[in-house]
């Protein structure tokens, strides 16, 4: 018996998680070579831009952990706690808004996670 020939994608099956990993390894290198600022921010952006690849691409590849809903709320909450800390070690920013901000982010994981999907409502 033949099986049909598989087709592989560019990015094998890992899809778009290997550009996520070369923005947070580019920016893992700028902050050791002194520019801490600049570096938290490109880290903080590759969340950022893993949770918008992982709501809005067809295929995301290594990008899937859990649910989409979820998924897209832990990229976006790495997202606003690393540029937080990267903010509050520089000094730029004072702790009570990160705070401010984790607040509204655990009041949106509860609104995901006790949100029925659409498997769950049919």
């Amino acid at each position: 018996m033949s099986h049909p020939p598989t087709h592989r994608r560019p990015g094998g099956w890992l899809g778009l998680w290997w550009a996520f990993g070369a923005v947070v390894l580019a920016g893992l290198f700028i902050a050791v070579a002194g520019q801490l600022l600049a570096g938290g921010t490109i880290i903080a952006a590759g969340f950022a831009l893993a949770a918008l690849w992982r709501h809005r691409a067809a295929d995301p590849g290594g990008l899937i952990v859990r649910n989409r809903r979820l998924d897209v709320w832990f990229y976006a909450a790495f997202a606003v706690n690393v540029l937080g800390a990267v903010l509050l070690v520089d000094r730029r920013m004072e702790g009570w808004i990160l705070a401010m901000a984790d607040l509204a982010l655990a009041f949106a994981g509860f609104v995901v996670l006790l949100r029925p999907t659409p498997e769950q409502t049919s």
